[in-house]
């Protein structure tokens, strides 16, 4: 291999690490911010006919799939029932 040989080498290699840390960033940075919602920091009373998804339709903002799963998540998981206080996250 000739001295010329190595040093191509070497910036690809070097161009591929900064190609795959930059792609790392602007991936982490995307989903960060398609993570976000808002939901009222009060908690909701359930009524007969209530489903998680359309109480957090109807009182969050933002990504609504991740605060359908952090509302699992909080109040232990996806089954409710009428009378019961429905912790909605903050975001």
């Amino acid at each position: 291999m000739t001295l010329m040989n190595t040093t191509r080498n070497i910036l690809i290699v070097i161009l591929t690490i900064i190609t795959v840390a930059v792609g790392a960033v602007m991936f982490t940075n995307a989903n960060r911010a398609h993570a976000r919602f808002t939901c009222p920091s009060e908690a909701y009373t359930v009524h007969p006919g209530d489903t998680i998804s359309g109480i957090v339709i109807a009182h969050c903002e933002g990504n609504l799939e991740n605060a359908i799963y952090q509302t699992v998540k909080m109040n232990g998981g996806a089954l409710i029932y009428p009378g019961q206080a429905l912790i909605l996250p903050t975001g």
